[in-house]
C-alpha cells in the first residue's frame, strides 16, 4: 500500500487546506461533535491534520490528543497551542496504539478512506481498543460511495489564498480506488503536483467494517445539523457506538 500521506502534508498542500476550510465549517463540525461527547471529555483526534478541529475543541472544554503523520502539522499545532493543554503525537494513525483510555474520537477531513480494507479494519480495530466501553467514534467522510460516485467529476479547478489548484480524478472500479493529481499553481505561476489516494467503501461495507470492530453504526447524517442521510449527499457523517 502506498502511504502517500506520509508525504503530501507539508509546504503548499498545508497552505491551500489551511485556506479551503473555512471558519465557519470548523465551527459548525466542532458544535456538532460538543453535542455528541460527554462535557469535558477526553477525546482523540486522529489524525489531527493541521488541529484545526482540536484547537476550537479545546476551546470548549476537551482534552485532545492529536495524532498526525505529519511533522509539519504537529509542530504548527504545538506552537498554536502552548503548555499542556495539547497532547500531541507524530505516529502514523493506522500504527498508532493508545497508551490510555478516551471517552471518544472523531477522524473528519476524508481521512477515513485512506486504506485498504485490511487497513482500515487494523485502524477502526485500534481505535475501538482506545475507547470506554459505550464511547463514541465520529467519521466524516465525502468518500462512501454513495455520495463520491454521483458527484465524481473529471477536473475540478479551486482557489484559496492566491493558489489555483487542480483536481485531476481517476476511478478504478475493480479496486474502488479512486485518484486523484493534485496540481497546485502558484501567483507567479510555479507548478507543484502530487497524488492521493481513496478507498471507496458503500455505506453497508462501511457498516460490516465498524461492527467487525465491536462498533455499532448508530446514526448516519448528511451535514452537521443532523439531516438524515440520502443518495448522493456530497458529505456523510457517521456516528458509531463501543458496544
Amino acid at each position: 500500500m502506498v502511504k502517500w500521506y506520509k508525504e503530501f502534508f507539508c509546504g503548499v498542500a498545508n497552505r491551500y487546506w489551511d485556506g479551503a476550510i473555512t471558519l465557519e465549517q470548523t465551527l459548525a463540525e466542532c458544535e456538532f461533535l460538543t453535542g455528541l461527547f460527554p462535557q469535558q471529555a477526553k477525546l482523540l483526534d486522529i489524525p489531527s491534520g493541521s488541529g484545526r478541529l482540536a484547537k476550537v475543541m479545546l476551546e470548549h472544554g476537551f482534552s485532545i490528543t492529536a495524532v498526525d503523520v505529519a511533522a509539519e502539522n504537529i509542530a504548527n499545532l504545538q506552537t498554536a497551542v502552548p503548555g499542556n493543554k495539547l497532547n500531541v503525537v507524530i505516529a502514523d494513525m493506522i500504527e498508532y496504539v493508545a497508551a490510555e483510555q478516551f471517552a471518544g474520537a472523531y477522524c473528519f477531513g476524508n481521512s477515513f478512506n485512506y486504506f485498504d480494507y485490511r487497513q482500515t479494519k487494523k485502524f477502526i480495530g485500534n481505535v475501538s481498543k482506545a475507547l470506554q466501553k459505550n464511547s463514541l467514534f465520529i467519521v466524516h467522510s465525502g468518500a462512501i460511495a454513495e455520495s463520491l460516485l454521483l458527484n465524481l467529476e473529471e477536473r475540478t479547478w479551486y482557489n484559496a489564498l492566491g493558489l489555483d489548484v487542480l483536481l485531476e480524478h481517476s476511478y478504478n472500479p475493480l479496486k474502488s480506488l479512486l485518484v486523484t493529481d493534485y496540481t497546485f499553481i502558484s501567483e507567479a505561476g510555479a507548478r507543484n503536483t502530487r497524488q492521493i489516494y481513496h478507498y471507496v467503501y458503500t455505506l453497508a461495507e462501511t457498516k460490516r467494517l465498524f461492527a467487525d470492530s465491536g462498533f455499532k453504526l448508530r446514526e448516519v447524517y448528511s451535514d452537521t445539523i443532523g439531516s438524515d442521510y440520502a443518495v448522493g449527499c456530497p458529505d456523510c457523517y457517521l456516528v458509531a457506538e463501543k458496544v
